[in-house]
């Protein structure tokens, strides 16, 4: 799933998003942001709701994108079959 891929107006896009999504110079950062989203964007019904909640409000996606990120570069189990809460971790 590319949470790049628009399919909202453009009027709607969140104006970070927008930066990133439109400045050529950031076609790494797109990559490494796409990257983080590993295991969250496969859960059952999250990923229309995710990218349209990415490219409209941004930030609290990006943070949510973030912290996953996070959990497994530490080592964390994820367990994705969840829908709530947004993360079940536990260590190994």
């Amino acid at each position: 799933m590319d949470l790049f891929s628009t399919k909202i107006a453009r009027n709607k896009l969140n104006h970070n998003f927008k930066t990133i999504y439109t400045d050529p110079k950031l076609a790494p950062v797109r990559a490494v942001i796409q990257s983080w989203g590993r295991g969250l964007l496969e859960r059952s019904g999250e990923q229309t709701k995710f990218i349209n909640e990415f490219q409209t409000t941004f930030n609290s996606s990006m943070w949510e994108l973030y912290l996953n990120e996070m959990f497994i570069r530490l080592g964390y189990s994820v367990d994705y079959t969840k829908d709530s809460p947004d993360f079940c971790v536990s260590s190994h």
